[in-house]
């Protein structure tokens, strides 16, 4: 196996778990387990992931922690799913929309109904692919920059989004009740500001570990957030603190997926 192979599956996995050990990666990769330590203090440098004894666990706050868009989307849990399918429903015949490139935004997908007749904008080029074969819905891509993350920003990005107004805006950042909305790119952040300031609703799709983190790049307060959806590993402590900051919020859970 080639190294670039290994840390890629390595990757794949703590993106998956979020947490690794070093003896249970060399057993599935089949190396040393000084090979796998060379693996993880590569990784580590390139702020994909933080050392821990014995192992490593993801780097939720590194803005360069992006990994290539067929690995995260095919690596969501089912807490992703249910913030997705709950946010899908929120969606309604003639509305405009904002989803972008998460993935728990691309989950929302396969969640709307296919005749749901709708216009959604996005910067996200893998969500306007795979709208493209939805007759129902007219789709917008905003251009821009394409990083690797292949979701555009840029000045560029952000000058065309301000000439778009939608019902409904879903936002996938970290959240916190005192910091507000965050994220890991500044050039991210711009770009979601203009959402905000362009929507008449915004929904938070508050997955447990985006849920009281404070990344590199401010948004906006969470006071702007008309809806939170959660997902039900977040805690009863966070929970209060969104009811006394009179933040809305729902708690979608597993059983929606039935």
């Amino acid at each position: 196996m080639f190294v670039e192979e290994r840390r890629e599956r390595i990757l794949q996995k703590i993106y998956k778990e979020k947490t690794v050990s070093v003896q249970q990666l060399a057993e599935v990769l089949q190396t040393s387990v000084h090979t796998i330590r060379n693996d993880l203090t590569y990784l580590e440098e390139q702020n994909h992931l933080t050392r821990t004894h014995g192992g490593a666990v993801l780097n939720e706050r590194s803005r360069l922690n992006v990994m290539k868009t067929s690995v995260r989307y095919d690596q969501a849990d089912q807490y992703q799913h249910a913030i997705a399918k709950r946010a899908a429903g929120l969606i309604k015949p003639g509305m405009t929309v904002y989803i972008g490139g998460s993935v728990t935004h691309y989950l929302m997908l396969q969640y709307i109904k296919q005749d749901m007749k709708c216009t959604i904008v996005t910067n996200s080029l893998q969500v306007a692919l795979d709208l493209s074969t939805n007759e129902s819905v007219e789709c917008y891509i905003i251009g821009g920059h394409v990083p690797y993350s292949s979701n555009t920003v840029g000045s560029m990005a952000v000058k065309l989004m301000e000439q778009f107004h939608v019902d409904l805006a879903f936002i996938n950042n970290g959240f916190h009740l005192e910091q507000g909305m965050t994220t890991s790119n500044p050039e991210v952040a711009a770009f979601q500001s203009a959402v905000i300031q362009n929507a008449k609703k915004i929904v938070g799709l508050g997955n447990h570990y985006k849920v009281d983190i404070v990344t590199f790049a401010s948004i906006a307060s969470l006071q702007v957030v008309d809806l939170l959806i959660l997902d039900e590993k977040v805690s009863e402590e966070i929970r209060d603190g969104l009811e006394q900051a009179k933040v809305d919020y729902v708690v979608a859970t597993g059983d929606e997926l039935a």
